[in-house]
């Protein structure tokens, strides 16, 4: 494991304690893949590198609850519940993406790694909340539902008045560390 990676391991570990964003059983389900996994598969996206994925969710976390706390105070939502949806909503990718071993699509389309085949196909949301479910880490329906609702289109999605905040902030904190990765350039 490299510095970088090791670095953002220990960061990660720390913001779970701290905020109760996982659990042992799911630690220990997703183990040291997710700190290995990237966080996309073609170059010209972001983070598409070996630790690229929990480097996004660090700085999903940080985004999500700085903008928590600029909010006027009656829109604001618990901070342990931000930082929990932040760093939960793409576990999902964790065994998703493989090398990728065709050399034309690597070498011409940029495109490092493929799709595990080998998995039930679930958006990454479901699969995060799966995930969690099958590792006793059960969520709040909120949670849950900003999790699972986070790919949805607005109109493809029930959508409740109590957990409007959270998955607004939720998309804008993902927002916000899409834009500001280097997306070309390995750690």
């Amino acid at each position: 494991m490299n510095e970088e990676i090791q670095k953002n391991k220990e960061s990660f570990q720390k913001l779970s304690e701290r905020y109760n964003i996982t659990n042992e059983s799911l630690n220990e389900f997703l183990g040291e893949s997710l700190f290995e996994a990237p966080a996309s598969v073609q170059i010209d996206m972001y983070r598409c590198y070996p630790g690229g994925l929990v480097e996004h969710l660090i700085n999903t976390i940080a985004f999500g609850l700085n903008i928590n706390k600029a909010l006027p105070e009656e829109f604001q939502v618990n901070k342990e519940k931000v930082a929990r949806v932040c760093g939960l909503y793409e576990i999902g990718k964790t065994f998703l993406f493989q090398e990728n071993d065709i050399k034309w699509e690597v070498e011409k389309r940029g495109k490092i790694y493929k799709y595990n085949n080998d998995l039930v196909s679930m958006h990454v949301g479901e699969r995060s909340a799966y995930y969690c479910l099958i590792n006793g880490k059960i969520l709040p329906e909120d949670e849950y539902q900003a999790i699972l609702n986070y790919e949805k289109n607005d109109d493809d999605k029930m959508s409740f008045y109590h957990t409007e905040n959270l998955g607004d902030i939720l998309k804008q904190a993902n927002w916000w560390a899409v834009k500001t990765a280097k997306q070309n350039e390995q750690p």
